[in-house]
């Protein structure tokens, strides 16, 4: 497979896999172990902001130009759902929550299902690393913990 990378996810926990996204919206998960691909499926991605995101069997892939998100499951590549989200920039998998922020503020998903569970539509969250501590900055630059 040959082409520009626009995307690179990886699961802190899993040594073995992570995947990419090329121009056009195609996602491949690989194998670091077999040192090969693990499948290769077409998605809804494009460029800008942290639109992938990998953590245990569960692959969220964003759309800003769309509004929507999929998560795919990793071992499969079959799409378990699809949810609205206006205009997501960054998306994190945190614990059992897809956590999507961008123009539209920050939208809380639920993995399992995409179902909303909440929306704050004046925190933008750029980045989760521990999911005891979510910090989002307001639009007008006020730090919320």
């Amino acid at each position: 497979m040959t082409g520009v990378i626009r995307g690179v996810a990886a699961d802190q926990l899993s040594s073995d896999i992570f995947a990419t996204a090329g121009e056009g919206g195609g996602i491949t998960v690989w194998s670091i172990n077999s040192r090969s691909p693990v499948y290769h499926f077409s998605s809804e991605f494009d460029q800008g902001g942290k639109r992938l995101a990998l953590k245990g069997s569960g692959l969220a892939v964003g759309s800003y130009r769309v509004g929507s998100i999929m998560l795919a499951d990793t071992h499969s590549g079959e799409v378990r759902w699809r949810a609205r989200v206006p205009r997501p920039e960054n998306i994190n998998l945190v614990s059992d929550l897809v956590i999507a922020s961008g123009e539209g503020g920050t939208t809380v998903l639920d993995v399992a299902n995409g179902e909303q569970m909440a929306n704050y539509p004046s925190i933008y969250i750029e980045s989760v690393s521990d999911p005891h501590w979510l910090i989002g900055y307001h639009k007008i630059g006020r730090a919320h913990v």
